[in-house]
C-alpha cells in the first residue's frame, strides 16, 4: 500500500492512498508531554469510522494494548532492539476503533477539561487516559539523531580534566547505551551495573537490596580503611595531571558504568535509597539514566548538588532539559533543532556541544583568574583607602578633615 500526505488543513488531512485522495477529519488531539510520553490523534475516516492513533515510548504503548492487540509484539520488540542497537530513536504506534457512543461521552469530558481554569493539564491527562486503552499494536518507527561533530573528543577531554559526566536521557536503555559507546563515555571493556527488572523485582526494597549488593562487591576491592569511610568521602588525592583533588577510592576500582531507567530511578530516589544510590553512582566512572522524565533529571542534579561538595553543570538542548539546567549550579543551553527554551533558561548558551570544552577549559579558566585578581584588587583598594583615613584620624587627634584637605 502506497500512501502519502498531500495536504494538512487545520481540521483535516488529505492522504493519497493507492492513487486516491482520502480526507481524514481530525476530531481531537491529546498532546504529548514528558509525563505521558505519548500523544494521540482521534480522526474520522472517510468511511465514517472513528479511530484513535497513538504514538509513544514502547513501554507506555505496551501497557495499553488489548488482549488481542499484541499479535505483532514479538516482531516489534525484535525491530526495536535492532534499531536501538544502531543508536536510533524509536516510537511505537497503536490504534483502535472507537464506537460513536463512547466517543460522544468522552468528547464531553475532553471539552470540559479543555475549558477548565484549574489544573487544566492534569484534567486533560485524565481525559486522555480514558480513551487511550485497548489499543492494537501497529508497529514501530525509528529515526536517526546523529551526534554533533566533536562530541566524543569533547567528552574524552573533559574526563581527562577530572570532570565526571552523566547522561540523563529520555531514550530507551539500548539506545542510551549505544549513545554512551558512540561518544566514548563507556566502552566495551567497562563493567556495567544495569538495574534490571529481574534483579530489582521492580520494588523499592528490591532496588535497595540490589544497591547494597553492588556496593559490597565494589567495596571488597578497596582497602579496609577506605571501604569503611563514611559517605561523602573526605579521602582524596591530588591528581598529578590536572592538579585536582579526586576520590582516592577510584584508584582501586576497575572502570565501571551504571545504567538505570526511569522506573528503577523512581525507587532509587526515595529517601531510604537515595544516599546509597548516590554513593554507588559516584564510585562509577560513568552514569547513564535512560527513560527519565524532566522532573527526574532535575531530582538527580539536586541529589548530587545537595549531598556532594562539587559544582554541578547541566547542559541540554530541549524544553525537557529546562528543569535540569535551572537546578544545576551552572546551566548551559544549546541552540538546537528543538527550539530555544533551553538556551533561554540557561546561564550560558552555545550553538554546539563541542564548544563546551572551550567554555570550561579556556574561558572558565580565564574568568576564574580574572575574578581572583579583581577580588585581590578590591582588598588592596579598600585597605589603601580606609587604613590611610584611619591613620590620619589618629594623627590629628580625632579631628575631622574632609578629603584630607589639611591646613
Amino acid at each position: 500500500m502506497k500512501s502519502k500526505i498531500q495536504t494538512r488543513k487545520p481540521h483535516s488531512v488529505i492522504v493519497k492512498v493507492n492513487g486516491n485522495d482520502l480526507e481524514f477529519e481530525i476530531l481531537n488531539i491529546c498532546e504529548f508531554n514528558s509525563t505521558r510520553k505519548r500523544m494521540s490523534a482521534i480522526v474520522k475516516c472517510p468511511n465514517g469510522e472513528i479511530r484513535i492513533y497513538t504514538k509513544g515510548a514502547d513501554t507506555v504503548i505496551f501497557e495499553r494494548l488489548a488482549e488481542n492487540g499484541n499479535i505483532y509484539m514479538d516482531t516489534t520488540i525484535e525491530h526495536l532492539e535492532e534499531y536501538a542497537s544502531e543508536g536510533l530513536r524509536t516510537l511505537c504506534l497503536a490504534t483502535r476503533v472507537i464506537p460513536p457512543d463512547e466517543y460522544e461521552s468522552w468528547s464531553k469530558i475532553f471539552d470540559a477539561a479543555s475549558t477548565t481554569l484549574n489544573n487544566r493539564e492534569e484534567e486533560l491527562m485524565k481525559a486522555a487516559e480514558l480513551i487511550e486503552k485497548d489499543l492494537f499494536l501497529l508497529g514501530a518507527t525509528a529515526i536517526e539523531d546523529k551526534l554533533q561533530d566533536g562530541i566524543p573528543e569533547t567528552i574524552t577531554t573533559l574526563s581527562q580534566a577530572g570532570i565526571k559526566i552523566w547522561i540523563l536521557t529520555g531514550d530507551k536503555q539500548e539506545t542510551a547505551i549505544n549513545i554512551g559507546l558512540s561518544c566514548h563515555l563507556i566502552n566495551n571493556n567497562m563493567d556495567l551495573i544495569i538495574f534490571g527488572e529481574e534483579e530489582t523485582e521492580e520494588s523499592s526494597k528490591g532496588v535497595s537490596q540490589f544497591i547494597d549488593k553492588q556496593l559490597n562487591e565494589i567495596k571488597q576491592k578497596l582497602p579496609k580503611k577506605y571501604a569503611e569511610a563514611k559517605f561523602p568521602p573526605k579521602i582524596t588525592f591530588k591528581n598529578k595531571w590536572n592538579g585536582k583533588k579526586e576520590d582516592i577510592r577510584q584508584k582501586f576500582i576497575p572502570p565501571t558504568g551504571l545504567v538505570i531507567d526511569g522506573k528503577m530511578l523512581e525507587y532509587a530516589l526515595k529517601d531510604e535509597n537515595k544516599i546509597k544510590f548516590l554513593e554507588l553512582a559516584t564510585l562509577c566512572q560513568a552514569v547513564i539514566c535512560c527513560r527519565v522524565s524532566p522532573l527526574q533529571k532535575s531530582l538527580v542534579v539536586k541529589l548530587v548538588k545537595n549531598h556532594i561538595d562539587a559544582i554541578t553543570l547541566a547542559i541540554g538542548d530541549g524544553a525537557n532539559d529546562v528543569n535540569m539546567i535551572q537546578a544545576a549550579h551552572v546551566g548551559v543551553g544549546i541552540n538546537g533543532m528543538e527550539g530555544l527554551q533551553a538556551a533561554r533558561a540557561a546561564d550560558f548558551a552555545i550553538s554546539q556541544f563541542r564548544f563546551l570544552q572551550k567554555l570550561l577549559l579556556v574561558h572558565g579558566s580565564w574568568a576564574y583568574s580574572r575574578l581572583s585578581k579583581l577580588i585581590l584588587y578590591s582588598f588592596y583598594k579598600n585597605l589603601t583607602l580606609y587604613l590611610t583615613q584611619f591613620w590620619v584620624t589618629f594623627l590629628f587627634s580625632m579631628k575631622y578633615y574632609g578629603n584630607y584637605k589639611l591646613k
